[in-house]
């Protein structure tokens, strides 16, 4: 995502054959671009209903360069497939206290046509709409502080049918 002209990392050799050792570093993959949390920062920030050119804009506070929308969408698609996971996994640290909430939220979507925005350029229109996601939020009473957002459903409304679905899951 950028130049680290100022992280220092060691080269390795053999003491005694004096080839060059392969290490491994917590800070960055071998092969990566990116942060190790930046798969969370994807998550976290599409479940904000945040847009691709906002998270390109906090990424990019971030690391000190620019990092392109198509990058961040890629990630954030590699991810879906997980997440669709996480609904049939079965949860094995069972909590002490299961909290659920919903949180409304809006989406938009892209409608046919075109129109000028301030700035004068060309976007296409859309639409919003709002949208709850019900979220079941795991606390454990051990001392530990522990919270685990153990499963979420997305519905139009806070109805029952919804409720029941996720909690018919857990």
């Amino acid at each position: 995502m950028g130049h680290l002209d100022v992280l220092w990392v060691p080269m390795l050799e053999c003491q005694q054959c004096e080839h060059d050792v392969v290490a491994q570093f917590a800070i960055l993959e071998k092969y990566q671009r990116f942060w190790l949390d930046a798969p969370h920062r994807a998550i976290f920030g599409s479940g904000l209903a945040r847009s691709l050119r906002q998270l390109s804009q906090e990424w990019a506070a971030t690391v000190g360069a620019s990092v392109g929308l198509r990058t961040i969408n890629e990630r954030i698609n590699q991810l879906e497939a997980r997440l669709s996971q996480v609904h049939r996994e079965p949860i094995t640290d069972v909590p002490a206290v299961v909290q659920f909430d919903g949180i409304w939220l809006s989406t938009q979507t892209q409608q046919d046509g075109i129109h000028e925005d301030n700035r004068k350029r060309k976007r296409h229109r859309k639409r919003g709409k709002r949208m709850v996601v019900l979220v079941t939020l795991g606390l454990w009473t051990d001392g530990s502080g522990k919270r685990h957002i153990l499963d979420w459903e997305v519905a139009e409304k806070e109805e029952q049918a919804a409720w029941e679905r996720l909690v018919q899951r857990l």
